[in-house]
């Protein structure tokens, strides 16, 4: 189940895209719920979408609001992020019915804007066999142009994400660009979280930094962690991509069930170094907020919820409805910085070289040997500890 689900809207005229691209993230049924408006008004009106359709503008506004009352409590039932696809407003004779309410400004962390030439989407509609093409290009170019303008002033005055999508791109190229801002959206919910105790924090990495494991340690195929290593190989340096090709051979069906087995076999045997938990304590001593982010799987985590304060991760989004990447680490350390809270950060490797190097007090910790390349990115934090995972005890326990 995933720690922070959002509302989130796809927008854009008839025709744009935005059925095809909901169905795209509905196959991550574990993490989304998705929903078309126009059928969630039609259950909350008794005469369906032909009385809808014949109301007055207030009754129609009443409508539009009850149905966003009932998307309320589909959020609130599932943990979930909740997918709904919609307008900002309709062609009518002489102008436009708006469909934005402020129940709407309400209820929506973020929206998507899709859009197109008039051209494809002109040619989308003649194709399509439900609908027909009433509208001339010039007409879906203005009314385009309305739902954008009015999008953006709404987003900007209620605090809503606006985010523009290309419909022409590829189908998989704009699911992967939503679960990135998703992602984000998703680790500054946490981060805005964190600085509001106003506490000092510590950031630590989890898999091989708290113990020497990874979770693809306890595979019972090797293939699973040299595959995952294969595909992070491709790129140069970590990027989302890069991630994002990981947790799509993870969720893949194929899989499942090797990822399950995994991941079973972690819970029982994955556990924390004594020495980390003694220092983890010693920091709670002092009033330490303690946050555990890990680019693996936080249900891993969650039975040391005793010492952790909060535990952010992410491989999978299929999984955990967010993807933790190197740049995620380093975002949320430059927003505790800038709040000007005391911050120190504990990691083991690439992935938490940027963490480490927003910290105040930074400890790179390794298994066998220190890390050389890591070594010589770090040399210029002012207040590194360089230590080996048994002798954690001998970082300093203050920021």
């Amino acid at each position: 189940m995933i720690s922070k689900k959002l509302r989130i809207g796809i927008y854009g005229v008839s025709g744009v895209g935005k059925t095809t691209l909901a169905k795209s993230l509905s196959r991550y049924e574990s993490v989304v719920n998705c929903y078309d408006g126009s059928s969630i008004i039609a259950q909350v009106v008794a005469g369906g979408l032909d009385e809808f359709k014949q109301a007055t503008s207030k009754q129609k506004q009443a409508h539009r609001e009850a149905a966003i009352t009932e998307l309320h409590g589909l959020h609130s039932q599932h943990r979930k992020h909740t997918v709904v696809s919609g307008h900002y407003s309709f062609i009518q004779a002489g102008g436009y019915d708006i469909a934005w309410t402020q129940a709407d400004a309400r209820f929506y962390d973020v929206i998507f804007f899709l859009h197109k030439s008039s051209e494809d989407i002109k040619a989308q509609l003649q194709n399509d066999s439900h609908r027909h093409a009433r509208y001339t290009e010039t007409e879906l170019a203005q009314w385009q142009d309305v739902e954008h303008q009015g999008l953006a002033e709404c987003c900007s005055a209620d605090n809503i994400r606006f985010v523009e999508l290309d419909g022409r791109l590829p189908q998989a190229v704009l699911t992967k660009t939503m679960i990135q801002h998703i992602s984000a959206l998703v680790l500054q919910r946490f981060a805005a979280e964190i600085v509001a105790h106003q506490k000092p924090v510590a950031l630590f990495d989890c898999d091989g930094t708290l113990n020497h494991c990874d979770i693809y340690d306890f595979s019972p195929e090797e293939s699973l962690s040299a595959r995952v290593t294969e595909l992070f190989k491709r790129y140069e340096s970590y990027c989302f991509d890069a991630f994002f090709d990981v947790s799509q051979y993870l969720d893949s069906h194929q899989n499942r069930q090797l990822m399950q087995t995994t991941f079973n076999a972690a819970r029982q045997d994955l556990s924390l170094h004594p020495k980390a938990i003694d220092v983890i304590n010693a920091l709670k001593a002092q009033g330490t907020l303690i946050v555990f982010i890990s680019c693996g799987f936080p249900a891993l985590w969650q039975a040391q919820c005793e010492l952790a304060d909060y535990v952010i991760g992410g491989a999978s989004f299929g999984l955990c409805g967010c993807i933790i990447t190197n740049e995620s680490k380093t975002q949320l350390a430059a927003i505790i910085n800038q709040h000007r809270l005391p911050l120190s950060a504990f990691g083991n490797g690439r992935v938490d070289l940027g963490m480490l190097l927003h910290s105040d007090q930074a400890t790179y910790i390794f298994k066998d040997q220190a890390n050389p390349k890591h070594l010589s990115i770090l040399a210029g934090h002012e207040d590194l500890n360089v230590v080996k995972l048994e002798d954690i005890l001998n970082v300093k326990n203050t920021v």
